[in-house]
């Protein structure tokens, strides 16, 4: 007859009793790291290889010592040998908790998955080693309340893991657009339009039309923003004059145009409720702007020209009548990490870095959410700016980089010359929803890439603006002798073949040449001793150079800043 001590323990307790091990080595590595920051110890955890690693040891002690984890323990399980029930040997131990587990979970954790379906509940590992796992006690009311107390932790962490990212899939293709070819104004361009940027011989007409249709920055800016419920104001980051100049308009915004809510693609959404308290308050909370600003996924986003907009329109709204309705601002973007992912990201990619450790990209197993609101991220934007702004009635702007912006191209998926479909970002989405309700201002940059050696439409841009004294402008690029200018070698236009600058921007706004253009002062103290502790090894990659602490990444930030470093 069977006893007790010989019934062998089912998938379900079991993944249970593993649910408590590895909240254990958890709770470990967060003291770990929390005594390191209390202690100044500035030394770098690679959090998933040193779980991995302490999961394997601890459970081969334990197992070998006792036959039990603790997890285990709690709730009455044991690993014996098939045969004689006695413990297994070190060796086994070791083989069972590291290769051959590492081996189950392989192929789609089948080997574990197979407990549940044996008739003998055996996994891989198992097998491989002969061991079992049986039940000491059943009846224990411990166990009961142990058990009740796993299920209820793994619904609310990992249940509640999966539900976020299943919301986060959803939302996302609910913005995506149909995979079907757009009627875009380029798909149906005739050829005989397009002007070839290397064939215009004379630049007088442009000039001319300047000089008869421009305005200033502030009045192109105020009338786009009055003309349309939202206005995309595209950057390349970290400019300092573009971001002065924004801060600059804000009052404007609010006082000629009607603007009401200013959404930020630097600040996850999650902040919002911290923004409001802000730029509501009845003094500006420094240490809350900080804290704001370090939420920034890149970990890196100290570019001082951001940060002010907080105090500008926390002063605006400090200054307005009780009577009047106070500027909102919102974050736009998701809550990612952005250095844990660049250490996975393949090195090649826009975001990826080089000479990354192999043991690093475990990480891709605690980043499978920030890779969902990667590949999601335009739609994510389009969502958040459409729920925060939009459906709130609110006349806004957006201040985000341009290559999000563009209202009338979409990077298209191209066979045998047929356009199959078109890969729409942020501009495009909601252009496509909320058609002329969208405007679009590009805040001057170089509109070439690193590949593009002649920077053709860059540069006649540039010597227009010199034919005029450099004199700040803002004017419409559509239905402007500018539309239908085109670079074959420019990043956007060699995707095909009758894309034209108004395919790209509505509008553009100058205000000095390229090599007058300054990077952002540094925040002070951005990095925090936290930040740098948990992202040593990024930051170091991303500065190639061997920095021991927060004091000396500052440093290192505000020396790139002063040079014109981009982040």
């Amino acid at each position: 007859m069977e006893t007790r001590e010989q019934i062998e323990a089912g998938f379900w307790i079991r993944m249970l009793a593993t649910w408590f091990d590895l909240l254990l080595i958890y709770c470990v590595l967060k003291i770990l790291f929390y005594s390191f920051l209390l202690f100044h110890i500035n030394l770098y955890l690679p959090t998933e290889f040193l779980f991995l690693i302490l999961t394997i040891t601890y459970s081969a002690v334990a197992i070998s010592l006792k036959g039990q984890t603790i997890g285990k323990w709690l709730l009455n399980l044991k690993v014996v040998n098939k045969k004689n029930e006695e413990k297994l040997s070190i060796t086994k131990s070791i083989l069972r908790e590291s290769i051959l587990k590492l081996f189950s979970g392989l192929i789609l954790f089948i080997g574990f998955f197979r407990i549940a379906f044996s008739r003998n509940k055996y996994g891989w590992h198992d097998s491989s080693v002969a061991s079992k796992v049986i039940k000491i006690d059943r009846l224990s009311k411990s166990t009961i309340i142990w058990k009740t107390i796993g299920i209820c932790s793994f619904t609310i962490l990992f249940g509640g893991y999966v539900w976020g990212v299943s919301n986060l899939i959803h939302a996302g293709q609910k913005m995506e657009l149909p995979k079907k070819p757009l009627i875009l104004p380029f798909v149906e361009r005739n050829l005989t339009e397009v002007k070839d940027i290397s064939k215009i011989t004379s630049d007088t007409i442009f000039i001319d039309w300047l000089n008869k249709n421009a305005k200033t920055p502030q009045e192109y800016a105020i009338q786009t923003a009055s003309n349309h419920n939202l206005t995309l104001f595209g950057e390349e980051h970290g400019i300092k004059e573009n971001l002065d100049f924004f801060n600059e308009i804000i009052p404007s915004l609010y006082h000629k145009a009607g603007i009401r809510c200013i959404g930020m693609e630097c600040i996850p959404s999650i902040m919002n409720k911290k923004i409001n308290e802000l730029i509501t308050g009845n003094t500006f909370d420094n240490k809350l702007a900080l804290q704001i600003a370090r939420s920034q996924p890149w970990k890196m986003w100290g570019m001082k020209g951001y940060w002010d907009v907080l105090e500008t329109v926390w002063r605006l709204n400090k200054n307005l009548p009780d009577s009047c309705p106070k500027m909102r601002m919102v974050g736009i973007d998701e809550n990612w990490d952005g250095p844990n992912l660049a250490l996975v990201l393949p090195r090649g990619s826009d975001d990826g870095l080089k000479n990354v450790p192999i043991w690093e990209k475990l990480k891709l197993f605690t980043t499978i959410d920030d890779l969902v609101k990667l590949i999601y991220r335009d739609e994510l934007l389009a969502r958040n700016v459409e729920k925060e702004i939009i459906e709130k009635g609110d006349k806004g702007v957006v201040l985000i980089g341009s290559a999000h912006t563009t209202l009338h191209y979409g990077y298209p998926i191209i066979n045998n010359n047929k356009i199959l479909f078109v890969k729409a970002r942020f501009g495009l989405l909601l252009s496509q929803k909320y058609k002329s309700d969208i405007g679009q201002i590009l805040l001057w940059h170089s509109i070439a890439d690193e590949a593009d050696t002649s920077k053709a439409l860059t540069s006649f841009m540039e010597s227009i603006m010199v034919a005029r004294d450099n004199l700040p402008v803002g004017f419409c690029i559509e239905d402007s002798p500018f539309g239908k200018l085109r670079d074959s070698n420019a990043p956007y236009f060699k995707t095909y073949k009758t894309i034209c600058f108004e395919d790209i921007t509505q509008g553009l706004i100058f205000l000095k040449p390229l090599d007058k253009l300054q990077y952002c002062t540094w925040s002070k103290d951005y990095i925090s001793r936290e930040m740098f502790l948990k992202y040593k090894l990024f930051y170091q990659l991303k500065s190639k150079q061997k920095i021991s602490n927060s004091e000396e990444m500052n440093k290192y930030c505000e020396k790139a800043s002063n040079e014109g470093y981009k982040f």
